[in-house]
């Protein structure tokens, strides 16, 4: 898919995201995915990536995201990132919907929050998965 171009879809969490930017497209190095996180969404387990970085930004609503032991409740224009074999999560314990941007990199996990990968091919992106989610 060229560059420019953009995939929408609804991933595995009940959540919409169109890729922004492809690993093809960058060397590998960059992923960027706009996500729509729906009101009540309680998010991913706490988890770590080995190889990967995660930067969020919130551009619409609120959402909270967990970073290590920081746990933020965030508005448009906020940003929080973590870096690799750092746990995090996000939820939106919010009334209301929300938008974020979130990039990767390496590149390669974006595929994954489209549902562009198989439920075998995900837990590679992973490093471990830790409960409990945000507020839960």
């Amino acid at each position: 898919m060229p560059a420019g171009r953009r995939s929408r879809r609804r991933n595995r969490e009940s959540a919409m995201t169109k890729i922004l930017l492809r690993g093809a497209h960058s060397g590998d190095r960059l992923g960027l995915v706009e996500i729509d996180v729906e009101a009540g969404f309680g998010g991913p387990p706490l988890h770590t990536h080995e190889l990967r970085d995660e930067g969020f930004y919130v551009l619409q609503g609120e959402v909270t995201i967990q970073a290590a032991e920081r746990v933020v409740t965030t508005e448009p224009g906020a940003s929080v990132f973590a870096s690799r074999e750092t746990p995090h999560t996000f939820a939106n314990h919010s009334g209301k919907g929300a938008r974020m941007l979130i990039a990767f990199t390496p590149a390669g996990f974006e595929r994954a929050l489209a549902g562009e990968m198989t439920r075998e091919d995900i837990p590679a992106l992973i490093l471990r998965r830790a409960e409990p989610r945000i507020g839960g």
